[in-house]
């Protein structure tokens, strides 16, 4: 229950009580709604003012009665007084046989009749005067009367309007709060259908991904995660030869010497001869790790007819090899200590090399390979090998889209390709 402060409350009128409600946003969706009271107060009760008039009312008759009254006494007095002087001149100039012992002369009698109409003149302005501060006192009386109910005329429209006033703030706070929970409801109702398509539209991407996964992996021709053993989880082609690599950060580690280099620790990283391998239509895809930035390969389609690459370049950019010794040129760039994702793609015409799932170029050759099908990560025309770790090659027979990995494992997903600027 709350209460108005003495400054806000009307002057005068009854105690009402008002209801109302105040909104809390709990939660993003989680909308509560408390009710509540308030309890308004006049400064002064109806009844009490309706005391004023009718003391006003109650002043003025007593000021009329005392007012007549008093004037009754005053012309009562004043007609005495003259009463008094009249007759005192009458006995004045009337002589008695007892004061003068002798029969009294003709005198002249005094004119009453002048006298009696004094005496009616006076009664007759007293009445008058009498009769005018009557009139004055009961026009004072109406006067006061009417200004009295003019004022209770005015503190009633007043207290109509206020009345009206509250009842247009609490009808436009119900319309507000009623609009407030349209709009809620509205809002939610769009979100609950952007959501469902969201739903319907993530349930056909995905059921796409599947089937294109599933068709994906039918194509499969080797998959090695590479993060605890060089077996091919598909059981297709024989384990990796892994020669001074150990698994280590999530994937297998090469140090970067060369086979032949004459160091008694080099280091090898390579498939076997794949089953099954179409030279004419085929992806490979690995996830590497450079210690740093060098020229050097990260993956090599063949050990003595290099038929396709991936090389790092000391400057940080990146080249895609052909042929043994022809390099493309491509956009993007690598950052050492960063896993990066690489595919290279040929589908009997074009070659092409992605980078973190972006076409970064690609080039028209015919391929030559002369039946050599291993991949490393050794280019043994140059005697150089990637410094880093390697994880995930996945090698397809067929060009596909580049692949986003879930996890070290076989789920992927496919995407389709960006092409760089």
């Amino acid at each position: 229950m709350l209460r108005v402060q003495p400054k806000a409350r009307p002057f005068t009128g009854r105690t009402r009580s008002y209801s109302f409600q105040v909104q809390v946003l709990a939660g993003e969706d989680d909308i509560e709604r408390k009710q509540g009271m308030i309890e308004v107060n006049p400064r002064f009760p109806t009844w009490a003012m309706w005391l004023i008039p009718v003391l006003s009312i109650f002043t003025c008759l007593g000021l009329v009665f005392g007012g007549r009254q008093y004037w009754v006494y005053r012309t009562g007095v004043r007609q005495t007084a003259t009463a008094v002087a009249i007759q005192t001149t009458i006995a004045q100039f009337t002589p008695t046989p007892e004061a003068t012992g002798t029969p009294l002369p003709d005198t002249p009698t005094p004119d009453l009749q002048g006298t009696q109409s004094f005496i009616d003149s006076q009664n007759a302005n007293a009445t008058a005067q009498a009769l005018a501060a009557e009139n004055v006192a009961t026009s004072t009386a109406l006067a006061v009367a009417q200004q009295t109910l003019s004022a209770q005329q005015t503190e009633q429209a007043v207290q109509a309007q206020q009345t009206v006033s509250a009842q247009q703030t609490q009808n436009a706070a119900v319309a507000q709060e009623t609009a407030v929970v349209q709009t809620v409801a509205a809002q939610t109702a769009v979100a609950q259908t952007a959501e469902a398509q969201q739903t319907e539209t993530a349930a056909t991407q995905t059921a796409q991904a599947a089937t294109a996964t599933a068709t994906a992996l039918a194509r499969l021709v080797a998959h090695y995660p590479l993060t605890t053993d060089a077996a091919d989880v598909t059981g297709k082609q024989d384990s990796m030869t892994l020669t001074n690599a150990p698994f280590q950060n999530e994937g297998v580690y090469c140090n970067g010497v060369y086979p032949q280099s004459g160091d008694p620790n080099p280091c090898t990283i390579s498939t076997p001869n794949l089953n099954e391998f179409n030279f004419n239509s085929f992806s490979i895809q690995v996830q590497f790790n450079a210690d740093e930035f060098k020229r050097m390969p990260v993956v090599v389609g063949g050990r003595s007819f290099r038929w396709i690459g991936f090389e790092l370049n000391a400057d940080g950019s990146i080249s895609l090899l052909t042929n043994n010794s022809n390099r493309e040129s491509c956009t993007g760039a690598y950052q050492p200590g960063e896993w990066h994702t690489a595919l290279l793609t040929y589908d009997g015409a074009v070659g092409r090399l992605n980078l973190d799932r972006i076409l970064r170029c690609s080039v028209n050759f015919s391929l030559n390979h002369n039946n050599d099908r291993d991949v490393s990560v050794i280019n043994y025309s140059n005697a150089t090998i990637f410094k880093g770790h390697v994880r995930e090659l996945y090698i397809y027979n067929e060009p596909i889209v580049p692949i986003l990995i879930i996890s070290p494992g076989i789920l992927v997903t496919v995407v389709p390709p960006v092409i760089s600027p």
